[in-house]
């Protein structure tokens, strides 16, 4: 059970987005696209394609609490609920509000998206009855008790397919989360009150996700500080959770891609400067690569590639503003030679320098673009995961294709680059030679001076005698 232990703060309902969830196509440096699930203009034609008509939603009764009696429509909504196109959701989805209209008309907005957001404070896990597991194909889905964030904070219960991983942790217990979903409007119910007392309702929706956004430390439950700051913004750092590591950037990754590179866009620099880590290991990105997931590092390397990546999904322009971004690779230096074996063959490649691949939103004015550049760049980057792509140096032309081998790196996100001039190094020598060779100069033109007055002077004390031998006058020869 969780129990109310914090209260939200106005920043925070001011910076959060009531939606982040959404549904993304274009990839960032090579990844899949799925099968599109038919469209409607609505929920409720979209469930009827999927062959859910109204009566299932007519088994809810309102101005009552939840009952079992409801689950088995609840089975069936949250095992439709996934094939919705988040694309769909977001643009079906109004924001909660007070809730009044739902109060006052339930059956007119039954089967109506909704974005809301607000505190978790009371997680119960439902399980599925045996026929139901082998029907749906899911075991389980979780209660919550949502304090909405909206104007007299009413009482939510959504009804998830998932949660979080970290709020299922022994640890989680007792504490509140700060959470947002889209969910599929179902019923009015009531909050169990004293006899007597009037019910306050009690809003009941379905979802298939919970976006969590964490806006304090919290090591036991693996929110670091960048995370912390990440979900202030709008972030779900629960996405982190689903990456695949050290695998190609795939399906599981895509919106956590497209959030962080969002959110980068948000944050204030010198929010990041006081968080972005100055030391770094190359070996725990590579080997524990997701604890590294939300932290910031401040990286300075050498620029060898940027191209600008065109976003073609209409749905991530829509949402976020993007329509493209630019990819970077970046060399970072290294204080001694890393050594890696496959453990396929036992080959084994040495780096002085080792490759990190920068996804940013934009490039400063001047930074040149192309497969094959030299730039000094620093940057404040968040790492996101450990990813792999074909590399030439790490498979050789002459490699089989069987042995195929592939580069991993880390991926970064973060807004921009700075750029680096080239350090000038002061050499001292050609200056020295400089003021040496002057001095000396100077010195070789004073004695050749002096060397060639006094021998016109001798010359000219030579003329002089010589003069004073000659005759007073030359006669003319006979």
């Amino acid at each position: 059970m969780i129990r109310s232990c914090h209260r939200l703060p106005v920043r925070f309902g001011l910076k959060m987005i009531a939606v982040v969830l959404v549904g993304l196509i274009s990839l960032p440096v090579g990844g899949q696209e799925t099968e599109s699930n038919p469209t409607a203009d609505g929920p409720g034609q979209t469930l009827e394609l999927f062959g859910l008509d109204e009566s299932t939603l007519r088994q809810f009764t309102d101005n009552s609490p939840l009952i079992t009696d409801e689950y088995e429509p609840i089975y069936r909504l949250l095992y439709l609920f996934p094939r919705f196109e988040r694309v769909d959701l977001h643009r079906w989805s109004t924001p909660l509000g007070d809730g009044v209209e739902l109060v006052n008309d339930p059956a007119a907005l039954r089967g109506e998206i909704f974005s809301l957001q607000g505190w978790v404070e009371d997680i119960q896990t439902v399980e599925l009855p045996p026929e139901s597991v082998r029907r749906f194909n899911y075991d389980r889905f979780y209660l919550l008790r949502v304090k909405s964030s909206s104007e007299g904070g009413r009482s939510v219960i959504v009804c998830s397919r998932e949660i979080p991983a970290a709020w299922k942790r022994p640890e989680a217990a007792g504490r509140s989360f700060a959470a947002s979903c889209l969910g599929m409007f179902v019923k009015v119910g009531t909050v169990p009150s004293d006899v007597g007392d009037p019910a306050p309702e009690e809003l009941v929706f379905v979802t298939d996700h919970i976006a969590w956004h964490p806006f304090s430390v919290d090591e036991e439950l693996g929110v670091n500080a960048g995370k912390a700051l990440l979900g202030q913004f709008g972030m779900d750092v629960s996405l982190f959770a689903h990456l695949e590591q050290g695998k190609p950037i795939g399906h599981a990754d895509r919106d956590c891609f497209y959030q962080l590179l969002w959110v980068m866009g948000r944050l204030d620099p010198a929010a990041i400067r006081t968080i972005a880590h100055q030391n770094f290991q190359i070996a725990e990105w590579l080997k524990q690569p997701q604890k590294q997931g939300g932290k910031f590092f401040r990286l300075k390397g050498l620029a060898r590639r940027a191209l600008k990546i065109r976003v073609e999904g209409t749905d991530i322009q829509e949402k976020y503003g993007l329509d493209h971004y630019y990819e970077v690779d970046m060399f970072l230096p290294l204080s001694r030679t890393l050594r890696l074996v496959d453990p396929r063959d036992q080959v084994a490649r040495e780096y002085q320098t080792y490759p990190v691949t920068l996804c940013v939103r934009e490039l400063p004015d001047g930074m040149p673009e192309g497969s094959s550049i030299r730039q000094e760049i620093s940057v404040d980057a968040c790492f996101m995961k450990l990813w792999s792509y074909r590399s030439q140096f790490m498979t050789g032309d002459d490699t089989p294709e069987d042995m195929v081998r592939r580069q991993v790196s880390p991926l970064f996100v973060a807004r921009t680059v700075t750029q680096v001039e080239p350090a000038q190094e002061k050499i001292v020598w050609p200056e020295t030679a400089l003021v040496i060779g002057f001095f000396f100069s100077l010195g070789v033109i004073g004695i050749s001076a002096w060397y060639y007055a006094r021998t016109d002077r001798a010359f000219v004390d030579w003329r002089r005698r010589r003069r004073s031998q000659l005759p007073d006058e030359i006669k003319d020869f006979e």
